[in-house]
């Protein structure tokens, strides 16, 4: 991830299998940014202590400098979505929409 922080500005991340108190590990990818994320693991390791596979997460990292310019909307922990808006000037912005869908089936496929 840190050859991408190189070449972008703004960087979606989904399935990144980390728990709310490990979601600062993706800050420490590069120092030029920093993060907002989900997880998804939230709900299942207040119950129980797991020890399969962890799963799903979002989240979005951006260049620090512009941080007065995006605006986390909104973010829910059971459905593990993000909204970001991202002011590109002063009447234009863009929503940004991460949303982790888990396939679940029962098929041998």
């Amino acid at each position: 991830m840190s050859n991408l922080c190189e070449i972008s500005d703004v960087i979606a991340v989904e399935e990144h299998w980390l728990s709310d108190n490990k979601l600062n590990l993706v800050s420490s990818v590069h120092p030029d940014f920093v993060r907002y994320g989900v997880s998804s693991m939230n709900r299942l390791l207040q119950t129980k202590i797991y020890a399969d596979r962890p799963f799903g997460g979002v989240g979005l990292l951006w260049r620090r400098q512009l941080s007065s310019r995006i605006k986390v909307l909104g973010a829910n922990v059971a459905a593990c979505c993000l909204a970001v808006q991202f002011n590109i000037s002063k009447d234009k912005s863009i929503l940004i929409t991460l949303v982790y869908l888990p396939c679940f089936t029962t098929s041998s496929d």
